[in-house]
């Protein structure tokens, strides 16, 4: 798409690239999404303003050339495919999977269906996963390939190669535990895989390491029970860096992606439930957790 001298052209991974000068340089525009969708839209209605959409239903506005993104909703939950604007405020996207044309007249503040057109989901249950023996975040999309789901059972990881459609077993069983709470895929090498498991008397947590897929696992790190939550994450801006949170415990923290562990800290938590590192700001860790008797 093109306005004077600015270019901007869209891609998978939600790559936004931009030129200010006809196309003799380009910068990567940092677009604000983790999961990194295709984008298959894009609309320039001026110099500094264009609309981007495309895979999940995602759709980012910018009015300072790619500096700040806003998010808009997308009421029909389906791909976007095309934009088109008429002005500033008039706008036409096209539906990839649902044949939908949504409307917006405000900028793509807001976008509205079709007079008439409902949106419906449905639930299909593809793996059975009993309570207590995966807990937490057990789910993991590759960052390679979009079409590939990892997923934790008990003591077990399932893939899927087709967005959860169906799902085999990979590798051998882990060694350890029954209780799986998080699972991690390296973004550098799929081969790579982290698993904190907690044992069946709810006692004793370990991590686990696969450097095969999965076919042998290392135990790299053991302490109290995890948590009934979310005890790892993985920052964002660094993806070979771990934090891991047993219970009762200060935090861990690994920078070769679950081979060694460090303490960080003198803080102790109690049965942490979540843990975040910010996107662009990897200073700050959020934790819930629940607290100890002692501290009230």
């Amino acid at each position: 798409e093109v306005s004077g001298n600015y270019i901007y052209a869209s891609t998978i991974n939600g790559i936004v690239l931009k030129s200010s000068t006809s196309g003799s340089s380009w910068v990567n525009l940092i677009y604000p999404s983790n999961v990194k969708p295709d984008l298959f839209g894009l609309k320039v209605v001026s110099a500094n303003t264009f609309y981007s959409a495309g895979e999940g239903g995602s759709f980012r506005r910018t009015t300072n050339g790619g500096l700040n993104f806003t998010y808009h909703d997308n009421p029909s939950w389906s791909d976007i495919k095309k934009l088109y604007f008429y002005d500033s405020a008039v706008g036409w996207a096209l539906g990839s999977k649902n044949n939908i044309v949504m409307r917006t007249i405000n900028g793509g503040t807001n976008w509205y269906l079709p007079s008439g057109s409902t949106v419906s989901l449905s639930w299909v249950q593809k793996i059975p996963l009993n309570f207590y023996t995966s807990s937490g975040n057990v789910f993991y999309q590759s960052t390679w390939n979009k079409q590939e789901i990892f997923v934790t059972k008990a003591n077990s990881v399932l893939r899927s190669l087709d967005i959860g459609e169906s799902w085999q077993q990979i590798g051998t069983p882990l060694p350890y535990g029954s209780i799986s709470n998080s699972l991690l895929v390296s973004s550098k090498d799929t081969n790579v895989i982290l698993v904190a498991i907690d044992s069946i008397d709810n006692v004793h947590g370990k991590v686990l390491r696969s450097t095969n897929y999965g076919q042998t696992w290392q135990i790299t790190f053991s302490a109290n029970r995890s948590s009934d939550g979310i005890p790892m994450a993985i920052d964002p801006n660094h993806p070979d860096t771990i934090y891991y949170g047993p219970t009762d415990s200060v935090l861990f923290k690994s920078t070769n992606f679950g081979l060694t562990w460090a303490p960080l800290g003198s803080q102790r938590f109690g049965n942490n439930c979540a843990m975040k590192v910010l996107n662009k700001y990897s200073n700050i860790i959020l934790v819930g957790h629940a607290q100890f008797e002692q501290d009230g």
